[in-house]
């Protein structure tokens, strides 16, 4: 066997591995990789060759984590995910299951392994085992406590759609101190409790902290604005992306109530004036000349902040009417009910049916030419 796990004298888990073993297979891979060139037939060739090593060696660990970055490079991520999920299961039948402390990251088998476990809980993920992903990125970080801004970036999305909604309150209230995205998230919590002052608090401060990604959620970014890189506390631009393409965007995305809640809220003339005073904020910071201006743009940025709070969000939690048909209904309810209605109109029809036989006025409901259907000549 070319490896064994032992714990080391720092009490860290590590890989051994056989000298004699090890120092042919790195001769063999650094041969393979010295003769790749940049096409795909040279890279597919390596691939092949790679995988008579890691068959004649299940537990070549570099063998899987090139593999996988190979079919990564040949834009293969299902192949990628194959050899990342292989390279972690050989691993892990060798590691104690009992075993949850570090492991020496100094050590290269040990760095081939940890990118196979991430690969392991995407695959998880993607499969919709949100579970067990959760469990496998849990026992991650106890492998690897400080990879917390990495594996640990969406571990809250993770246990949202692992429907453990309480342990992902937890997480995301401790990411929110240096990861503003968090907000988000937790405001998705709250509207799913029926918290709306509070969800619309914490989505009012995502709005400000992290103004990317709302962005990004409703498909209305086209490029960074520049001024909001100029402020005392600047949004990550790629964080909030980061935020969307990993789960964050998936929860928002799978709750069609919450999208609307956040879509509505974020054109409410509150959200946007404080967004508009954050970018006046930043502006002031680019204009400043001198240490006092940028100290009295520092105190607005705070006062602005200050008065994103319950009360104040408790405001816009008010029942309204609906002038069609008088019902009552919160204006986030009512916002979703005028956007279901431009949609249809944009197909031709608001009577609600939309089985497109063209039967009847034209519009399909059979109802005659008083269905409101758009066509004053009801004919289509």
């Amino acid at each position: 066997m070319s490896l064994t796990f032992q714990i080391n004298d720092e009490n860290l888990g590590t890989f051994i591995a056989d000298e004699k073993i090890s120092g042919r297979q790195l001769e063999e891979l650094r041969e393979i990789v010295g003769n790749i060139e940049n096409d795909e037939t040279s890279l597919k060739k390596a691939a092949k060759l790679i995988r008579a090593m890691v068959t004649k060696d299940p537990l070549f660990l570099r063998g899987y984590a090139m593999l996988a970055e190979m079919y990564i490079d040949l834009d293969d991520e299902p192949r990628a995910a194959e050899w990342h999920v292989n390279g972690c299961q050989a691993a892990l039948k060798i590691i104690p299951e009992d075993f949850n402390g570090p492991m020496d990251m100094e050590n290269p088998d040990v760095q081939c392994f940890m990118r196979c476990h991430s690969g392991y809980v995407e695959a998880l993920a993607a499969k919709g085992e949100y579970k067990a992903a959760l469990a496998a990125s849990h026992r991650q970080l106890t492998f690897d406590p400080e990879d917390m801004f990495d594996r640990g970036r969406d571990l809250g999305e993770m246990a949202i759609m692992a429907e453990q909604p309480e342990e992902a309150a937890g997480i995301l209230s401790e990411q929110v101190q240096f990861m503003p995205t968090a907000n988000y998230s937790l405001g998705f919590l709250a509207f799913q409790n029926g918290d709306y002052a509070r969800a619309i608090t914490l989505l009012r401060r995502a709005f400000v902290l992290a103004p990317y990604s709302v962005d990004f959620l409703t498909g209305r970014l086209t490029a960074p604005n520049i001024f909001w890189e100029q402020g005392p506390e600047p949004p990550d631009y790629h964080e909030n992306m980061a935020y969307v393409e990993l789960l964050g965007g998936e929860i928002w995305t799978n709750n069609q109530a919450a999208r609307e809640f956040m879509e509505w809220l974020s054109q409410t003339s509150l959200a946007m004036t404080e967004r508009a005073a954050l970018v006046g904020v930043s502006e002031k910071c680019m204009m400043a000349e001198d240490g006092e201006e940028m100290s009295a743009a520092v105190a607005e940025r705070e006062k602005v902040l200050a008065a994103i709070n319950d009360e104040t969000s408790a405001k816009l939690v008010k029942e309204v009417d609906d002038p069609d048909d008088g019902d009552t209904m919160y204006p986030w309810q009512l916002y979703a009910k005028a956007q279901e209605r431009m949609i249809q109109e944009e197909d031709g029809c608001v009577c609600g049916d939309d089985d497109g036989d063209d039967s009847g006025c034209g519009c399909g409901c059979g109802c005659g030419c008083g269905c409101g259907c758009g066509d004053p000549d009801h004919k289509h």
